[in-house]
């Protein structure tokens, strides 16, 4: 499946509701909303990271845009969701840069792989 900036949308807006939501709820998260927190903070991290790291390497202007927009929009996402995680007393995961490497070794044009 490629990740469109239509599916991205979606993806963000599904985890701002869901994440609401459990923000509204005058309870503690059961185990099912912690994992959805972690996952979803894992996942925003790992797209602003990959992102930040192929910055420079785009030659698409396009692509360039659609990084900015992954940045701008998952960084928001995550701060959201850190401050609901504090008030609901989840602990998230660290951010992993592991995954970075491949972007950081890749050469200088990465446009195709980074929109699969």
């Amino acid at each position: 499946m490629k990740n469109t900036p239509m599916l991205r949308a979606i993806v963000t807006a599904t985890a701002l509701t869901v994440a609401a939501v459990i923000q509204a709820a005058d309870h503690q998260p059961d185990r099912t909303d912690r994992q959805f927190l972690e996952k979803a903070a894992k996942t925003a991290l790992k797209a602003v990271a990959i992102s930040e790291t192929v910055m420079g390497k785009l030659s698409s202007p396009s692509d360039r845009d659609f990084a900015r927009s992954i940045i701008a929009d998952d960084s928001t996402a995550n701060r959201e969701l850190m401050a609901l995680a504090a008030r609901k007393n989840v602990t998230l995961p660290a951010p992993d840069t592991e995954f970075t490497r491949k972007w950081s070794d890749a050469g200088t044009q990465v446009d195709e792989d980074y929109l699969k």
